[in-house]
């Protein structure tokens, strides 16, 4: 299977991730795996880089909304 990184409910946020980290070359794809879809890195030497990378993104994501509000 590969070396699980995170798992989401929804296949759209699990693909972005992997697309980006992807782009940023580390090897990932998305596999469901029940009702939950996991991205899972094809080498295990980038685990520490990918989850910073992921922690970095969801806090963009969260932070993303407040950020809007202020604006309007």
């Amino acid at each position: 299977m590969g070396h699980p990184l995170i798992a989401f409910n929804q296949q759209s946020p699990a693909h972005l991730l992997a697309n980006y980290l992807t782009s940023q070359h580390i090897q990932a794809n998305v596999v469901q795996h029940d009702k939950e879809f996991v991205v899972v890195l094809d080498n295990s030497e980038h685990i520490d880089r990918a989850k910073i990378i992921a922690e970095d993104l969801s806090l963009i994501h969260i932070s993303e909304p407040t950020r809007q509000a202020e604006i309007s």
